[in-house]
C-alpha cells in the first residue's frame, strides 16, 4: 500500500513537473548569422534569464540553417544578446558597433521569437571605422557587477608616460565606456573621452 501510495505521488509530480516545464516555455529562432561566422562555430544566448553567462545556454543548429534554444524563464522583460562563447565574440549592430540588449516581453505559456537574425560580430567586423587612441586598452570584457547582476566591459585610458613616469595621476570613473573612446563601439557617437595634455578618464 505504500509502494502505491508512493508511486502515485511520483507520478503527481512528474505530471506536474511536465505540465509547468511546458507551460513556461520560450523558444528563440535565429534564421540569420554573419558570412564571416566561423565554421563550426556554437552559437549561444545571454541574457537575464541565465545570469548573462555568455557560454551558458547553447542555440542547436536545426539543419536548415537555423538555429534555436528553448528555456523557461519566468513571466518578464527578457534581455539577451547572442555571442559565441564569450563577452569577446559578442554580436554588433550593422556596423560591427556596440549593439544594445535585445528585449522580449514574455508573459507565459509556449511563445517564440522568430527570424532573428545576427548582424555582425563585434570581434570580426573588421573595418568598423574605430578612433580608439593607442593609450585605451581593454581591461576586462566580462566583468560582473553584482549589485546590477550584469557583466560590463571595463576600458581604461592612460596616460603616455604611464608606464614610464613616477607620477600619480587622479582617476575619473565614468559610464557607459562604449560611448567613450571609441566611435567602433558607440551606439551614438563617440563621446572623444581624451585629452592629450591630461588622459586621465577611466571608462566602462
Amino acid at each position: 500500500m505504500r509502494l502505491c501510495l508512493f508511486c502515485l505521488v511520483v507520478v503527481l509530480l512528474l505530471t506536474y513537473w511536465s505540465s509547468f516545464t511546458a507551460y513556461s516555455q520560450l523558444t528563440i529562432r535565429v534564421t540569420n548569422i554573419p558570412d564571416n561566422t566561423p565554421e563550426g562555430a556554437i552559437l549561444y544566448i545571454a541574457g537575464n534569464f541565465n545570469d548573462w553567462n555568455p557560454g551558458a545556454t547553447p542555440l542547436i543548429f536545426q539543419g536548415d540553417g537555423t538555429y534555436s534554444a528553448t528555456i523557461s524563464p519566468a513571466a518578464s522583460l527578457i534581455e539577451y544578446k547572442f555571442t559565441r562563447g564569450s563577452w569577446d565574440s559578442v554580436e554588433g549592430n550593422a556596423s560591427g558597433s556596440y549593439l544594445p540588449n535585445r528585449t522580449y516581453n514574455y508573459t507565459g505559456g509556449v511563445q517564440s521569437i522568430d527570424n532573428l537574425s545576427i548582424a555582425t560580430w563585434e570581434d570580426l567586423a573588421g573595418g568598423s571605422g574605430s578612433t580608439a587612441n593607442d593609450q585605451v586598452s581593454i581591461v576586462a570584457t566580462d566583468f560582473y557587477i553584482p549589485q546590477l547582476d550584469r557583466y560590463r566591459r571595463i576600458s581604461i585610458y592612460l596616460p603616455n608616460d604611464y608606464a614610464t613616469s613616477s607620477k600619480h595621476y587622479p582617476v575619473l570613473y565614468m559610464h557607459d565606456g562604449q560611448n567613450l573612446f571609441d566611435a567602433a563601439t558607440s551606439f551614438a557617437g563617440e563621446w572623444e573621452g581624451r585629452n592629450p595634455t591630461r588622459p586621465t578618464s577611466r571608462g566602462r
